[in-house]
């Protein structure tokens, strides 16, 4: 298999350690029931994950197309919460949106194995490129947040750019925007349908990062490579290892 030029990686899950979602609900509900008398972090925080399960999918498909940015959706979702708790007053929900968001920012961690691959990239002089399905504001929060926009020579969004993955589109915009060929790149992502799915389809080599271990069903896409963690990157590609923490 060719060595790439260039490797590009998916942003939630692969590189942000989405499991900073729950802390970050439980500290916003804490927060908010230590200011609205009579109501409890626990009944607050099911009502939220019941809400969530229900509007799910309208949500993120609204948020996915441009229809909605992240401030409405997080009301929205603190709106129906609330309400199912009694509380439906607009003073309230604000405070309840804002501190999730506020909590949430506080939360967000890249995964251990990132930092000391992306400096053992750089010292290789590998450019590197992101590709994210989600609105703009949510995922250029999150970039902030974690200081990591400088890492990118391209940076794709879908809710920027009007495509995702896993349409071919989105990978095609960043192979002009860094002036390579499909062969010349791997994609890195942790889901088959919308990582894998979408690097197939543009004709880059896709690495799947199954940080679980799963079991891939045989009717799902197909990985060219497969991963445990961004260590492995070390030996696939000869790099040399950076001490996890490095200043990159």
């Amino acid at each position: 298999m060719k060595a790439p030029l260039s490797i590009f990686f998916d942003l939630d899950s692969t590189l942000l350690d989405n499991t900073h979602h729950h802390r970050a609900l439980e500290d916003a509900c804490h927060q908010v029931t230590e200011r609205v008398p009579g109501l409890e972090a626990e009944r607050l925080l099911k009502a939220n994950q019941e809400v969530w399960n229900l509007i799910r999918a309208r949500i993120m498909t609204a948020l996915m197309q441009g229809n909605m940015d992240s401030a409405t959706a997080t009301r929205e979702t603190w709106r129906r919460t609330l309400a199912a708790c009694g509380y439906e007053d607009d003073a309230t929900v604000e405070l309840a949106a804002q501190a999730y968001q506020q909590a949430e920012r506080r939360h967000y961690r890249l995964y251990d194995d990132v930092s000391g691959l992306v400096h053992a990239l750089r010292q290789a002089n590998m450019p590197l490129a992101l590709i994210t399905n989600g609105p703009s504001g949510m995922q250029r929060n999150k970039l902030n947040a974690l200081g990591i926009e400088r890492w990118f020579k391209a940076v794709a969004i879908s809710g920027e750019v009007g495509v995702g993955k896993p349409n071919p589109g989105i990978f095609y915009m960043v192979l002009r925007e860094m002036n390579f060929e499909p062969s010349d790149v791997w994609f890195v992502g942790d889901s088959l349908e919308n990582d894998i799915a979408g690097a197939n389809a543009a004709g880059i080599t896709s690495v799947w990062l199954n940080r679980d271990g799963a079991l891939r069903d045989e009717t799902t896409p197909k990985p060219d490579i497969e991963i445990g963690a961004l260590t492995d990157f070390h030996s696939l590609l000869s790099l040399d290892h950076a001490e996890d923490g490095q200043d990159v």
